[in-house]
């Protein structure tokens, strides 16, 4: 009787222990300056690494239909079009994560990148614990375009840290 309360116990403990969040499941990069968002990761082998002001942000969470992030990564706005769209179809709360898709479209840093919309969603996004600041990464990339290019080695991680409010 004694054992079987024991492993009653034990079973217990790891189920909650099962159930508490330990932070996001990727290792998301730091964007530490209000306006600012990074881009790093590997494509095929070359680096990226971005990291400068934005003009502006969307997010929109899911509400009964798709989620979006997306960055104008212009500092000064002349792109009109987000050049960093990532997508998720469940709700995130702060603090929170879950799969996501999306592209990226930084031509004059030569990073042009994304999955094909509707094919699944192999990456993460991430809400911080204040909803201050998001995080991404992005996998199973193709070359433009993005439903018929070339499967791309790599993935690409980003943040963004927004405005004080």
């Amino acid at each position: 009787m004694a054992l079987s309360r024991v492993l009653f116990a034990i079973t217990v403990a790891a189920l909650l222990a099962a159930c508490v969040d330990d932070g996001p499941s990727v290792d998301y990069p730091v964007c530490p300056n209000p306006g600012e968002f990074v881009l790093e990761g590997e494509l095929d082998g070359r680096a990226v690494a971005v990291s400068r002001a934005y003009s502006g942000f969307l997010f929109a969470n899911a509400l009964g239909g798709t989620g979006t992030l997306e960055i104008d990564a212009d500092a000064d706005g002349s792109s009109g079009s987000p050049k960093i769209l990532v997508n998720f179809n469940k709700l995130i709360g702060y603090g929170e994560e879950t799969a996501a898709s999306g592209t990226v479209e930084l031509t004059g840093d030569d990073v042009v990148a994304g999955n094909c919309e509707g094919t699944g969603l192999s990456g993460r996004i991430f809400q911080s614990d204040d909803g201050s600041s998001y995080g991404f990464v992005l996998r199973d990339l193709r070359a433009s375009p993005f439903c018929g290019g070339a499967a791309i080695a790599g993935e690409l991680r980003g943040c963004i840290q927004t405005e004080d409010f």
